[in-house]
């Protein structure tokens, strides 16, 4: 436990405090922004290289099955909708045969998974129907495609995060 505290701390994700639980550090919205077109620039190239090498028709069909059985239920949990978003990104970036590329894609989602359906519940059917635009353009080796959709994807994403800020600050 004190590990992975010390762990968290060091990436600045929680503030440890003597002979207390540490808390969650506080991100501003522009350092979140910043890691949000961090994850664009690798995520895009990862998308682009995925449909490069492929994604097999089964492995796109069951992020497909997944989004279609998670929007099926009447109020999917926050943890549901990681374990299908991470599942989705993951397949991604796993196509893209790169481990370094997919391990820093990994470690800059967790950063971002702050930000979910539970706050921005008008993003999990955009983000759903994003997700299956980015499986077909990977899967039928569209290489343009892929890299927009995921362009589209986590611009809209961080669209929604940023008017949802502004809605909680403003009066």
């Amino acid at each position: 436990m004190r590990e992975a505290i010390s762990r968290l701390a060091a990436e600045g994700l929680v503030t440890p405090f003597e002979n207390r639980s540490p808390m969650v550090s506080k991100m501003p919205v522009q350092k979140y922004v910043q890691i949000l077109k961090t994850r664009k620039l690798f995520e895009v190239e990862a998308a682009g290289l995925a449909a490069e090498k492929g994604l097999s028709s089964h492995v796109a069909q069951s992020g497909r099955d997944a989004i279609v059985e998670l929007l099926q239920k009447p109020n999917p949990s926050v943890s549901e909708h990681w374990a299908v978003d991470d599942m989705i990104h993951g397949m991604i970036s796993d196509a893209a045969q790169n481990r370094l590329l997919a391990t820093t894609i990994l470690d800059l989602r967790r950063r971002t998974h702050m930000f979910s359906t539970d706050r921005l519940p008008a993003r999990l059917r955009p983000g759903a129907a994003e997700h299956v635009a980015i499986l077909d353009a990977v899967e039928s080796g569209d290489v343009v495609a892929a890299r927009q959709s995921m362009a589209d994807h986590i611009d809209n994403v961080r669209i929604a995060i940023v008017e949802a800020i502004l809605a909680i600050g403003s009066p």
